[in-house]
């Protein structure tokens, strides 16, 4: 375990050229300064040999992780500065992902109650008389029914799920949901894909 270390400004040439190597092991020396000019996590790592490299640490999936960025002076401070800083936009949009995820399967979740309780209260329709089971598109609505291949638009699918079209098209864009097909300029949703979609909700939330 590298022994951390923060410089009191931002790490430079000649703060990476001169951090002294620690006795054992390896340490790394943390960019300081202004708040607003540092990325978080990025710095310095030396080791008692004297081998120094510029390292990215953070955290994601609950995980503590450090990538190299580069050995130095093969890299200045300002490359491997600019480099952190994208990584750590990466880092940051992956992790507004897997917020994303989370919050349409909390919501996915809700529905496939809510769509429980309508069952129970009443029967459940006939496939071929609901938005889901419908075929609207005209070269498969004479499909045979082993073929299965019954579709939906998105605005038959967001009023079956109680949500706003807006949302599934948010979803498509970030690739989660339901799968989706594309005819043309037409979005469709096939029924069967609609239905495993929410009995793997269904068995994820149960574990």
């Amino acid at each position: 375990m590298p022994t951390p270390s923060t410089v009191s400004k931002l790490l430079t040439d000649e703060i990476a050229r001169d951090a002294p190597p620690p006795a054992a092991g390896n340490r790394i020396y943390y960019d300081g300064g202004d708040r607003s000019e540092r990325v978080a996590g990025f710095g310095l790592r030396v080791t008692a040999a004297g081998y120094r490299a510029f390292a990215l640490t953070y955290r994601i999936d609950g995980v503590q992780r450090r990538d190299t960025i580069g050995h130095f002076p093969a890299w200045s401070v300002e490359e491997a500065h600019d480099e952190a800083r994208r990584r750590r936009r990466q880092i940051e949009q992956r992790r507004n992902d897997q917020r994303a995820k989370r919050r349409s399967k909390i919501r996915a979740g809700g529905i496939l109650k809510s769509l429980r309780a309508q069952r129970g209260e009443k029967p459940v329709p006939d496939a071929s008389e609901t938005a889901v089971g419908r075929c609207d598109h005209p070269q498969l609505a004479a499909a045979p029914a082993e073929a299965d291949l019954s579709l939906i638009t998105p605005e038959q699918l967001a009023a079956h799920l109680g949500i706003n079209p807006m949302t599934l098209r948010r979803w498509r864009k970030q690739r989660i949901g339901p799968p989706a097909a594309q005819f043309g300029r037409n979005i469709w949703y096939r029924r069967d894909a609609v239905k495993a979609w929410l009995i793997a909700l269904e068995q994820e939330g149960s574990r």
